[in-house]
């Protein structure tokens, strides 16, 4: 969409986008997106249950930011109410787990080498749109990333620190999964609740399987 303000919003912006990581490459473009009421996000293909949870976590994201939007899987729907495309496609992103986010300003497409590959991406998306989206509009722009390592892990020692409950353990869950880590690994000795061993962590409110 069009904006008059664009020249003057665009050159407030005295840096890149905060993105945590950084991706390898990310291009800003003229233009920004603003979205209409009532369009669609597309999900293209093989719609698994992880790519719903992911189109949904999408959707979440988008609303917080002011962006209303319903799913549709037709490919006949009219394009000018189309919001977001998203897919899975090994041929055009070609590393694992990578993505290729590109917003312009006819909507956004997301596109993910695998379903870990569009999950980053929307984790990416979420960023974006907590830092633009309820501005002008989110900065078009094309970014591209995969991780140097397939597994990226983070462990937690819950035997000399404070043990989490579990509403705190899916919160940090939660961020290092949009920080990109997929792994955690919990540390534990007497704060596991071993079947036979019950006088090892019966003062410890210890973790169960």
């Amino acid at each position: 969409l069009y904006n008059p303000d664009l020249k003057k919003y665009m050159s407030s912006m005295t840096s890149l986008p905060d993105l945590i990581p950084k991706p390898r490459n990310l291009r800003l473009m003229e233009g920004i997106y603003s979205s209409e009421p009532n369009h669609f996000i597309l999900m293209l293909g093989l719609l698994t249950p992880r790519l719903r949870r992911i189109g949904n976590l999408i959707k979440i994201a988008l609303s917080e930011a002011g962006f209303k939007s319903e799913f549709t899987d037709s490919e006949n729907q009219n394009p000018e109410r189309l919001f977001a495309r998203i897919s899975v496609n090994s041929q055009k992103v070609h590393n694992l787990q990578g993505y290729k986010l590109s917003i312009s300003p006819e909507g956004i497409d997301l596109l993910g080498h695998d379903e870990a590959g569009v999950f980053y991406g929307a984790m990416t998306l979420s960023q974006l749109t907590r830092q633009f989206g309820k501005t002008t509009g989110i900065p078009c722009m094309v970014i591209e990333d995969w991780p140097d390592f397939l597994n990226r892990g983070v462990m937690l020692d819950i035997s000399r620190d404070r043990v989490p409950t579990m509403d705190t353990l899916y919160t940090l869950i939660d961020l290092l999964s949009e920080l990109k880590i997929n792994q955690l690994q919990l540390y534990t000795e007497h704060t596991f609740a071993y079947r036979n061993h019950s006088e090892v962590w019966a003062d410890a409110s210890p973790m169960t399987s």
